[in-house]
């Protein structure tokens, strides 16, 4: 349309290319488990990850805006859906992501039972820091 710009949208839609771009950069760039900064990596990831999704959800609704603009009420039975959508799937993710935490906690819990060795004792052999009886 002739003088209309949805410049939010837009600005909105570049900043998701290039945070999906530094996605795939993260790849390229990401440290082995046992590497001091990975917990920074694993943040920044986490970070841009859900803020990509988050800008995401935002820039369909200012879509959704821009279309009711032009074409009117047409599109409100979409955005009533799409929120249905969200909701839906941001149900499934909180449960997935409870879940997830109830599997890491139980492996934690395990790999400390593992550790402490054979009657409570590390070392070689089962023997810890005890002085051997000759």
């Amino acid at each position: 349309s002739v003088g209309v710009t949805y410049s939010t949208h837009r600005a909105l839609g570049i900043t998701l290319f290039c945070l999906g771009t530094l996605q795939v950069f993260a790849l390229l760039l990401r440290p082995n488990k046992d590497h001091k900064i990975r917990i920074y990596w694993n943040l920044y990831h986490w970070g841009i990850g859900y803020a990509t999704i988050i800008i995401s959800i935002i820039n369909i609704f200012k879509g959704f805006d821009a279309l009711e603009v032009s074409a009117g009420d047409r599109y409100d039975n979409w955005k009533h859906a799409y929120t249905g959508i969200i909701a839906a799937l941001g149900g499934i993710a909180v449960l997935l992501e409870a879940y997830t935490w109830i599997i890491v906690i139980k492996r934690k819990k395990s790999e400390n039972k593992f550790s402490q060795g054979v009657n409570g004792t590390n070392g070689v052999n089962g023997y810890g820091s005890r002085p051997q009886q000759v």
